[in-house]
């Protein structure tokens, strides 16, 4: 029985194959539209940036130094989501957002478990994404080290700017755009299929319950005058 109702969704899929490409590419288009036109843009610009310590030339010293920035590394995340960091992050940027409003925008994330972590800055703008972490990138070593003299922050990789939204993925919507077509396409058929009660011929009859035809009558159309 399993084995034949699969047998009937297969037909009926070939039998609907380009209507559910239709509403399939139809998906797409719709997906298209609400990317470009009704979801909110939104641009990053990312800092990467290293924890130094200063332990001597010694191996060992080294490796506490390694061990210990990696501790630390939550502290100066903590130092740089304080509001007097921000207050200096809007002073030099000379942008109009609350520290409360920045800290929204930033995300200090830690790389793999290593002393180098990320801060990442979303905004609506591109040039103000760059234009914030640019701030941060200026001045972390600084605020850091005036709370930490003995180590410091060094920054990896500059914020550049971007040239394309990182949300919404236009990509990734496209395809959920078009699976959705697809999905809907296929359970509209399925259900128009299951909701059909009349047996066409009496070679749908035989094919969809496996039971001889005996007999069939006749459908005549009698005109009276």
């Amino acid at each position: 029985m399993e084995e034949i109702f699969l047998k009937d969704i297969f037909k009926l899929i070939k039998k609907n194959f380009f209507f559910i490409i239709i509403i399939g590419v139809i998906g797409i288009f719709a997906a298209y539209v609400l990317n470009e036109f009704f979801l909110e843009k939104k641009y990053e610009a990312k800092i990467k940036m290293y924890a130094l310590t200063e332990w001597g030339d010694n191996p060992t010293h080294e490796v506490n130094a390694l061990l210990f920035s990696q501790r630390v590394v939550n502290s100066y995340i903590q130092i740089l989501g304080s509001n007097a960091f921000y207050d200096r992050v809007i002073e030099d940027s000379q942008i109009e957002f609350t520290p409360a409003q920045l800290r929204s925008m930033t995300k200090y994330t830690i790389l793999n478990s290593t002393e180098v972590f990320e801060a990442r800055v979303v905004s609506k703008s591109p040039e103000t994404s760059k234009r914030i972490a640019d701030s941060i990138a200026k001045i972390a070593p600084e605020f850091i080290g005036f709370y930490h003299n003995k180590f410091a922050v060094s920054v990896i990789d500059f914020p550049i700017l971007s040239d394309a939204p990182f949300y919404p993925n236009l990509k990734l919507n496209v395809v959920i755009g078009f699976m959705a077509g697809i999905f809907i396409a296929m359970v509209y058929v399925l259900i128009k299929n299951l909701m059909k009660y009349t047996i066409k011929d009496a070679d749908e009859l035989t094919e969809k319950y496996a039971i001889p035809v005996l007999a069939v009558i006749p459908f005549v159309n009698i005109k009276l005058d």
